[in-house]
């Protein structure tokens, strides 16, 4: 028998009923954020993920990246060239074409002015909050992952094959240059800091960091393999980033260094948000993160004695799950139970009912594998299993 242990991480998974891949987050107060994923699933919560109302704007297609503008303005980012664009705080949308041949990944604002940037090296700008699109010259076909905006002149994109555009000119003219020895680029972060000090991930084992507004990069390891896949910033000096095989990093001087933080995802993670003292990660599997970085800090990890079980271990693919009464944290909730392979991959998803009993899990092919039991207070339960056949 096998007992792993109980963690309060310093991020607490939130449920958000779906295994469909979350791309994009948009942080609008300590409790009240939206998710948007594949076939335009948009997902919106007021009270920190306890519960969810769920649209399916189909015409958007999987929405790349979420855009506020005011109190009832909001744009989505889409495939196939698609925005969509509420002025009703999301009651109702409408689909509004761009010259963008394919998807679009990512946006940018500056006063009236948005910038939106995707695949087949597209950038196209709209000088009336949405409503209407132009297309600019890149000189690239390849894809513009990320995009931000320093003044109503200077925007700075990067994307795949380390692709660095710059503009001084709102986006007339595009400057072409590759960096990172020609690695992929993914996220784009612009800090609050005086110097305005750019974060870009990527590539693998690094993040760059610019300190002459994106004209020249450094990189900076982040001491692990994996690939950086997005990067917000809480404040001048703080920076997050999040990537793949659930890699989170934190940096508190600008992103001159970086710490790994715990987390209690397995998935990858595509984005990233912070906003009024909360951050929120979001990825595959239907995976949900958050981290309240304006409460106590003592939001730390703690490893208290193992209380999950799982028997036989090693097994012949049927198990018993057990977790004593005095465990359930959340009384008459009920636990989230996945079972996922070493990698981070969901294989099955189980609700277990309190006062149930052990739970019984059967037919899993040969591997090994990690059982969560999680609840919804943020206390998860781990163990690890080996299923010989």
């Amino acid at each position: 028998m096998l007992m792993l242990g109980t963690i309060h991480a310093q991020w607490i998974t939130v449920p958000t009923g779906t295994l469909d891949e979350l791309e994009s987050v948009l942080v609008d107060g300590p409790d009240a954020f939206m998710t948007g994923g594949m076939d335009g699933r948009l997902m919106r919560t007021t009270n920190g993920g306890a519960t969810w109302d769920t649209q399916f704007l189909t015409a958007a297609g999987g929405i790349g990246d979420i855009l506020r503008l005011d109190a009832d303005l909001i744009l989505l980012a889409g495939e196939g060239g698609v925005v969509m664009r509420t002025t009703n705080d999301g009651a109702t949308w409408t689909a509004v074409s761009t010259p963008a041949p394919d998807d679009l990944y990512a946006m940018t604002r500056w006063g009236n002015t948005i910038w939106a940037s995707g695949r087949d090296g597209a950038i196209v700008r709209s000088n009336d909050l949405g409503l209407t699109w132009a297309a600019q010259s890149t000189g690239t076909a390849e894809r513009i992952h990320g995009i931000h905006a320093l003044s109503a002149d200077r925007v700075v994109a990067v994307g795949r094959e380390g692709v660095l555009l710059r503009t001084v000119n709102g986006g007339v003219s595009w400057m072409l240059s590759t960096i990172a020895g020609g690695e992929d680029l993914r996220g784009l972060c612009f800090l609050d800091d005086p110097q305005q000090t750019g974060l870009a991930a990527g590539p693998e084992g690094f993040i760059l960091r610019s300190t002459d507004l994106g004209d020249t990069w450094t990189p900076v390891s982040i001491g692990a393999l994996n690939s950086a896949q997005a990067i917000a910033s809480f404040s001048p000096g703080v920076a997050y980033a999040v990537g793949n095989s659930a890699l989170v990093l934190r940096s508190t001087d600008q992103g001159a260094s970086w710490e790994p933080m715990t987390t209690l995802a397995f998935s990858e993670l595509s984005a990233v948000d912070v906003r009024s003292g909360m951050a929120v990660a979001v990825g595959a599997n239907g995976t949900m993160i958050k981290l309240n970085e304006g409460g106590p800090s003592g939001i730390a990890e703690h490893l208290a004695p193992g209380a999950l079980s799982v028997y036989p271990n090693p097994s012949n693919g049927t198990v018993s799950v057990g977790l004593p009464a005095a465990h359930w944290a959340g009384g008459n909730d009920p636990l989230r139970v996945e079972i996922l392979f070493s990698d981070g991959r969901l294989l099955r998803q189980l609700v277990w009912a309190p006062g149930a009993g052990e739970l019984i899990i059967d037919t899993l092919p040969p591997g090994h594998y990690m059982i969560r039991a999680a609840d919804g207070q943020g206390v998860t339960h781990l163990a690890r299993l080996v299923v010989t056949g």
